[in-house]
């Protein structure tokens, strides 16, 4: 009886043991209640924050109009008294970028005071006029008029005192207080260190004055105008002041605010290229495409918000869980300057002014996507196109920048991303936890988000090419002759596709966030930096090799579990990496055309502090007069050709993973990744190799390099008549197997490699019978 009394005991406690287990499984998940407790209480302080931030008279453009008037002579004479002109090409800063530290050229001086009219309600039209002698600019802009400071409120200061110095370590009984969650504690730290920032200096950087502005002297005028309550149109030119007397109509010539903002920016043309062998030539096709306004990207404000995971939000939101959250951010974010120290994140806003969730489906991106499908398609993965009669074959993928400046091509610029390497190499060891460490997760695991408007961008961002992954994922159309090997390839590919528009965005957006103010105006190609983005270590120390954006991550993203690892050292050399870059490109600038060749341009000041930081010393330079370096590497054909016709076009070669021919070992393989380089501009114009990172495996060869055979042949076996038949076999083989494939025949890529050491080969044959016949044998 005892027993089963005892053993009644035990199932109950267990039982009462299970269920308090599971009540504490249950409580530890938050409900929805708990969620909305915590995004209020963080919405709160949020608020409290940076209610000190938002002041509308100094960063909103139409705030101005509670504080001015809405009669457009008052606002132009308020612009004219409160903003500078200082003189430099082009729509850079826009409205909000004029409002923030009170300089602009006439161009961007005009659009201020266009967007306040328009604001009012008038019809506004802007009219470009014949430029005039320039007004002499101000020697010194010290006593400028400038924004008012940003003033703390006491229980800003309080909060501030209570959360501690951003760089102090955070209090243990912090994350104790109820107020304090998981949703907000990097978001305050940052926010402090955004007000004590704000507090010390709003605006931009001070302006220091730079002689012989490019440009200056050819600054057009720009009148604008605007009509009146009775039909009337009047105008004036900020450049002088000269307000017009009514008139019927501007000029036809006069264009509004989008055209002219269209005509007169910096633009972006950022695409990306697939790159394929079709019906035996090669073949490029445009797979996706975006332009990007300078003035939008850099000068863009900011709107600063919470957001639960993604998990959460349909536990959180009812409904269309999408538009309640675009709601809720409307209601609880507020507007804030976009400032530049590379410290906030950015991410693609989910919502226009209105308030509706973004449409995804925009004609021109969703039809890229379906072409880019399509495409994707109907090619088989390099590397195997033998398996296709139409030997058709997808290489890889590039990014390219094009700078425009009204109708005029300012530059152009072209980067591989990726390549598909041969077989036995796989290309995409990086793990997906890993890759967050480039620097195109923009999304942080404390949920902050702070957001620009820019609608394609928030496309590309926000949805990570969502569009384009689901007709992609849908492998059936694009996958039905490939293995499950080439499938898992593929997969990698289309994973660096969806990085491909982030890191873009993040190129441009750094370029001109890093140097915009006048006194440094410098628009130009994106940045890219070689970044070695800390792979899985692969045979002989090769690594992957990447473009980054510099503003967000440091260059040599060491894995977790490297006892090596030094963030604090990393991000230092980060930063002296970006003064570099910075400097030169200055120092391109300050110099005039004709000396602009001593001047070491950012691109390459980036390749060789990379080359460095990686090997401890510089990389390899070849020029024409140098071109018989390659003579002595065995090279597959076709890079021999390409650098052969680069070096022809007078361009020098550069290969960041070595520095001496003379001193690259016999037995380790020669790596397969340079730039062509312009010598006189220092302009990066193309590259060559099976990918960054990837290197030729030889031991499946023959060993055809020519000073192996003459260490191993030489003297002795050249001597003798088996050395002979064997050197001379080689070369007959060699030639047979060239032969074989110059008909049209396919070969095992090994073969032919192989097969282009023919001719080298040869000539050595020959010199082996010299040897014997000048010998005597």
């Amino acid at each position: 009886m005892l027993t089963v009394i005892r053993n009644a005991m035990l199932v109950t406690i267990a039982a009462m043991a299970g269920l308090a287990s599971i009540a504490m499984a249950d409580r530890s998940v938050p409900t929805a209640e708990e969620l909305t407790a915590e995004l209020d209480a963080t919405q709160r302080q949020v608020r409290l924050i940076l209610g000190d931030v938002l002041r509308h008279d100094a960063f909103d453009v139409p705030a101005l109009l509670d504080e001015v008037d809405n009669d457009p002579e008052a606002l132009a004479r308020w612009v004219r008294e409160h903003t500078t002109h200082v003189p430099y090409q082009g729509l850079v800063r826009g409205d909000f970028g004029v409002l923030q530290d009170r300089l602009g050229n006439h161009l961007d001086r005009a659009m201020m005071l266009a967007r306040l009219i328009d604001e009012t309600g008038r019809a506004v039209r802007l009219e470009v006029s014949s430029t005039r002698a320039p007004a002499p600019s101000p020697t010194s802009l010290d006593d400028r008029p400038r924004p008012p400071p940003v003033a703390l409120s006491d229980d800003t200061r309080e909060l501030l005192v209570r959360m501690g110095s951003p760089s102090d370590p955070p209090q243990p009984d912090v994350a104790m207080r109820p107020e304090w969650n998981r949703f907000d504690q990097d978001l305050q730290i940052r926010a402090a260190s955004l007000m004590e920032r704000l507090a010390e200096s709003s605006g931009f950087p001070a302006w220091h004055e730079q002689a012989g502005q490019q440009g200056a002297a050819s600054e057009p005028n720009v009148r604008v105008w605007w009509q009146d309550d009775q039909g009337n149109w009047s105008s004036i030119d900020l450049s002088d002041g000269d307000l017009s007397a009514a008139d019927p109509a501007p000029p036809d010539e006069s264009q509004s605010l989008s055209a002219f903002s269209s005509r007169h920016a910096h633009h972006y043309d950022i695409a990306i290229v697939a790159e394929r062998w079709q019906e035996g030539r090669f073949d490029r096709v445009t797979l996706l495409e975006h332009d990007v306004q300078a003035h939008r990207l850099a000068m863009q404000p900011i709107r600063v918000g919470i957001v639960p995971e993604q998990l959460d939000i349909d536990e959180f939101y009812a409904g269309d869980s999408e538009q309640a959250l675009a709601e809720d951010l409307l209601g609880n974010t507020g507007w804030v300057p976009y400032i530049r120290y590379g410290e906030e994140r950015l991410l693609g806003d989910l919502i226009d002014d209105q308030g509706r969730v973004r449409d995804l489906a925009q004609p021109a991106q969703a039809r890229q996507m379906e072409e880019a499908s399509s495409l994707l398609g109907g090619i088989s993965v390099g590397g195997r196109a033998e398996q296709d009669e139409s030997r058709d074959a997808f290489i890889g993928l590039s990014l390219e920048v094009t700078h425009r400046h009204g109708d005029e091509v300012v530059k152009r610029l072209s980067r591989p991303w990726f390549s598909l390497a041969a077989e036995d190499m796989p290309p995409y060891e990086l793990e997906r936890e890993q890759r967050l460490q480039r620097g195109v997760a923009l999304l942080r695991d404390t949920n902050m988000v702070l957001q620009t408007a820019e609608p394609s961008e928030a496309l590309l961002y926000r949805m990570e090419l969502g569009s384009f992954l689901r007709n992609a994922y849908a492998l059936q159309g694009m996958t039905m002759g490939l293995e499950d090997d080439d499938i898992e390839l593929l997969q990698g590919a289309i994973d660096e596709l969806v990085d491909l528009p982030k890191t873009a965005m993040q190129f441009a957006r750094h370029r001109f966030t890093a140097s915009l103010h006048p006194g440094r105006l410098y628009i130009g190609e994106p940045n890219i930096l070689i970044e070695h983005v800390g792979l899985k270590q692969l045979p002989e120390g090769f690594r992957d090799y990447r473009a980054i954006d510099l503003a967000h991550v440091p260059l040599h993203a060491i894995p977790d579990d490297d006892p090596r690892a030094d963030d604090a050292q990393q991000w230092r050399f980060a930063q002296g990496v970006l003064e570099t870059l910075l400097e030169a490109e200055l120092l391109a600038q300050r110099n005039p055309p004709v000396d602009r060749v001593k001047a070491l341009d950012g691109e390459n000041a980036a390749l060789r502090l990379e080359t460095a930081m990686a090997k401890g010393q510089e990389g390899l330079w070849l020029t024409q007069a140098q071109a018989r370096g390659l003579d002595d590497l065995t090279l597959s054909r076709p890079a021999r050709q390409a650098m052969q016709a680069q070096l022809a076009r007078g361009q020098h070669l550069y290969f960041p993973l070595i520095s001496s021919l003379e001193e690259w070992p016999e037995d380790k393989p020669f790596p397969h990744a340079w730039w062509s380089v312009d010598p006189l501009s220092g302009q990066a114009l193309g590259y060559g190799g099976m990918g960054w990172g990837s290197f030729t495996d030889y031991s499946l060869m023959l060993q055809t390099r020519l000073y192996l055979l003459k260490a191993s042949l030489a003297p002795t076996v050249a001597k003798s008549t088996v050395g002979t038949h064997l050197v001379c076999g080689m070369a007959v083989a060699l030639t047979s197997l060239k032969l074989y494939s110059s008909l049209g025949n396919d070969l095992h890529w090994s073969l032919s490699e192989a097969s282009g050491q023919a001719e080298r080969v040869a000539n050595f044959c020959a010199n082996v019978v010299n040897n014997r016949i000048s010998g005597g044998s």
